[in-house]
């Protein structure tokens, strides 16, 4: 790349600043002394005269003044050394371009004073939070100065080589943060920085095109070992830092930055088109039943399947957003809901009313553009609506949106309920983010039924139930089935014609197993919420054989998986669902999960969906809904087991909670203690630890305890820990509905051991019933939501109850 084009794309906003050392000598602080850099630091630490020089590295300088001087006279010095007060105009032109971000590993705050006023503030280091960085933000490797004090000197300033801070970026958060900014930024600029560290390097070759679009400002004096080593990863410009302020005050007297004009690929708008599907009106409601191929534009012209009976339902919980919407103060939407519970449905009729209010309606693809078309839009300032389906994968994103974009764009927000519950936290973080108003997908509403009958009538898939009146089959919807549009998608599925023709179109697979565990692997991703690339497949699998298969099976292909664009995924969750319990046994589906997982450990720190997947593949309720067969129990424990040699896996608390979580559920209670044990531990042993997830699955465990106890005492001592643990958890400010899963086994505890408890003891049961139940009341109050655990709770303990004060 040449040097004014880079500086050109600076000025569009649209490059990266990487800002080491060598830029010291630009600023000054109070008393006019030249920023040292770091050996001139070191001399200053050990008080000696400038250029005396030391062997030492710096942290051992620094610790050594501590030692000998104290922590208070070395915060002092650093902060006088530090602290820039004024600085050289060409740096104040530096610092002041619109950079994407800046990442320094300098302590100064030389970037901040250029850039006050000019832009908003932002400085953070790697121990903030990565939800509260913002485009322009300047992020400290290596510490700031201005944010620390004698008391956390030495754990907030890293007063290290490079190598160290890059190792500190590389086991956080903020290394996925700056691997995306490397990738998506046009052009990325090292100033006063030497390229010695490997971390760093490994993060510039990970993507060959990223030595197209990087520019390197050294020290003229730089060696040639030095300078060939750099060369390898970017261009490397002669002449230093003044090269590059000399090409911004001539760019700046002859260029307009750019306006991007908007082509976007990554964000899909939702609008009316010509239909392309020439299908009857039959044939096109079984393509989105069974397939899940959505009549998007069969619904938004408002055409009929039959009669006045339109593609999708608008569902209570849709009308109920629509009101959210219309009476505020919501801003943003989430649908949660678990696998086919309609989640892209209800979206698509929120759109529908979107668009009829003046709204433009973008679906966020996951692309490498897609963060700069997000940018694009909110600085348009266009009335919009941008749909993130499976949030959790694009938080990213998300955040980055929100924080640009301006008072009428909205978002709108889908998630697995099991994704949301281990990161919900994210909604409160997230600045500029809200109010949210969420929505479960969890029932069909009873007075949605009839329109839900009447189409899977229409569609032929009743069976033997076809004889059955239309209020009799909308029983079986609202009774049998429970409301569950999962459920009712599996009649579908499992009608004689669609068993046959799944039947038919998998036969060809079973003789090839490598064949067979892609599609299932496809499945499995499926259920899971994630959408692959074809890369993504072609990295747990051998690329070309990858193709092979795509040709080889391609009616397969048709059928069960979607390409769009580059990527590929089954076209219903509900029929992949199906099929890895019908079609496929147990033991494939955990070589599937084991294999994947084994992928998912390598790829986590460079690509975000295997992150993604790893995160979900290690949850139990992800993975088991995949096991049908009889040795389910013993296939979740061994996968398991299996997956624990991977990458640290044995470290990882939420690991543990999860094997804690399965033995619980299938009964293996010492296996489950043991597990519990191990989840507290770690996550006690971390930095800002965080047992609230498992104190909530610990009091359930500790409930199963109490249940399968044959002692009465020592069971309502163990029903007691968990009944006073699970309390504190619901009157948490920020409690959700989960807790109240926990209060369900009351019932079971009474059943066991009530009667052959004390008079005092039982009263203080029937004190703590009352006391859930009340809890459970005042949430309903408070939150103005619909919970099936809460509402659970609420008739098991009163039918409880009074059957306890009847006898």
């Amino acid at each position: 790349m040449e040097l004014h084009d880079a500086v050109r794309i600076a000025f569009d906003g649209d490059a990266v600043l990487f800002a080491g050392a060598g830029l010291s000598f630009l600023s000054k602080t109070a008393d006019d002394t030249e920023l040292p850099a770091g050996n001139a630091l070191k001399d200053i630490l050990l008080d000696q005269p400038l250029g005396t020089g030391s062997p030492h590295p710096l942290d051992r300088v620094a610790g050594h003044a501590v030692r000998t001087r104290g922590v208070d006279w070395v915060f002092e010095t650093l902060k006088a050394s530090l602290t820039v007060s004024k600085v050289d105009d060409r740096l104040s032109r530096l610092y002041n371009l619109p950079w994407r971000r800046i990442y320094t590993t300098n302590y100064d705050n030389a970037a901040e004073l250029c850039r006050k006023g000019n832009y908003p503030e932002s400085s953070l280091t790697i121990d903030d939070e990565v939800s509260r960085s913002k485009p322009g933000s300047v992020v400290h490797l290596n510490g700031s100065i201005a944010s620390v004090g004698p008391e956390d000197l030495q754990a907030g300033l890293a007063l290290t080589d490079l190598s160290y801070a890059t190792s500190r970026l590389t086991s956080s958060d903020w290394f996925r943060l700056f691997l995306r900014d490397l990738k998506t930024a046009r052009a990325i600029i090292f100033a006063g920085y030497s390229l010695y560290d490997l971390d760093i390097a490994r993060a510039l070759i990970e993507d060959e095109t990223l030595a197209r679009k990087v520019l390197f400002f050294v020290s003229p004096g730089a060696d040639t070992i030095e300078l060939g080593t750099m060369s390898q990863y970017g261009h490397v410009i002669d002449g230093g830092v003044f090269t590059l302020t000399k090409a911004i005050a001539e760019v700046f007297d002859n260029y307009e930055p750019r306006t991007t004009a908007r082509a976007f690929v990554a964000l899909e708008e939702v609008k009316v088109a010509e239909a392309e599907n020439r299908d009857t009106n039959a044939q096109k409601l079984y393509q989105q039943m069974v397939y899940g191929r959505l009549q998007q534009t069969e619904y938004l012209q408002e055409d009929s399947v039959f009669g006045m009976q339109p593609y999708l339902v608008t569902r209570q919980q849709d009308r109920d957003a629509v009101s959210a919407i219309q009476r505020g103060p919501w801003r943003d939407v989430l649908f949660l809901g678990e696998i086919a519970s309609g989640k892209t449905a209800s979206c698509l009729v929120l759109a529908k009313y979107l668009i009829a209010t003046g709204y433009r309606v973008y679906y966020a693809r996951r692309s490498a553009s897609l963060i700069d078309e997000l940018g694009t839009l909110a600085r348009s300032g266009e009335r919009a609506a941008v749909i993130f389906e499976d949030y959790a994968s694009l938080t990213a994103e998300v955040r980055e949106f929100v924080s640009l974009r301006k008072q009428e764009q909205r978002v709108v927000l889908t998630a697995r309920s099991v994704s949301h519950e281990l990161i919900s936290d994210f909604l409160e973080k997230t600045a500029h983010l809200g109010p949210v108003y969420e929505i479960i997908l969890d029932r069909i509403d009873q007075s949605d039924a009839d329109q839900f009958e009447a189409l899977v009538n229409f569609g032929g898939f009743w069976g033997d139930k076809a004889g059955a009146n239309p209020a009799a089959r909308k029983r079986i919807i609202t009774d049998v089935l429970q409301g569950s549009l999962y459920k009712l998608l599996l009649e579908v599925i499992e009608s004689e014609k669609v068993q046959a023709d799944v039947s038919a179109l998998l036969a060809p697979l079973r003789p090839d197993r490598r064949a067979l565990k892609l599609f299932m692997s496809s499945f499995i991703v499926n259920v899971l919420g994630l959408e692959f690339s074809i890369n993504d497949w072609q990295t747990v699998f051998e690329a070309q054989w990858v193709r092979r298969i795509m040709r080889t099976y391609s009616e397969q292909v048709k059928n069960f998986l979607n390409v769009r664009g580059d990527t590929i995924f089954p076209r219903a969750g509900v029929l992949s669902a199906h099929i890895l319990k019908t079609f496929s046994e147990d033991e494939l589906v955990r070589e599937c999960l084991v294999d994947l997982y084994e992928r998912a450990i390598k790829g986590e720190s460079t690509d975000e969906d295997f992150k993604s997947l790893r995160f979900k593949l290690t949850r139990y309720g992800s993975i088991e809904p995949l096991f049908g067969g009889a040795g389910k129990s013993a296939n979740i424990s061994r996968y398991y087991d299996e997956i624990r040699v991977f990458g640290g896996t044995e470290n990882n608390p939420d690991y543990w909670l999860q094997v804690g979580i399965a033995a619980t559920i299938h009964g293996d209670l010492p296996k489950a203690g043991k597990a519990f044990q191990n989840a507290y531990s770690r996550e006690r042993a971390k930095k800002r630890p965080n047992t609230k997830k498992i104190d909530n699955y610990y009091s359930r465990y500790e409930m199963h305890v109490a249940i399968a106890e044959s002692d009465p005492t020592e069971a309502f001592k163990t029903f007691t820990r968990a009944s006073e643990q699970l309390k504190k958890q619901m009157f948490m400010e920020t409690d959700r509905h989960y807790p109240y899963k926990t209060g369900r086994h009351y019932t079971d505890v009474a059943a066991k051991h009530f009667s052959r408890w004390t008079d005092e003891q039982k009263l203080s049961f029937i004190k703590n019933t009352d006391e859930i139940r009340d809890r459970a009341y005042e949430w309903n109050k408070k939150r103005n939501e619909f919970s099936v655990d809460v509402e659970v709770l609420i008739r098991e303990t009163t039918i409880l109850l009074d059957r306890l004060r009847t006898a």
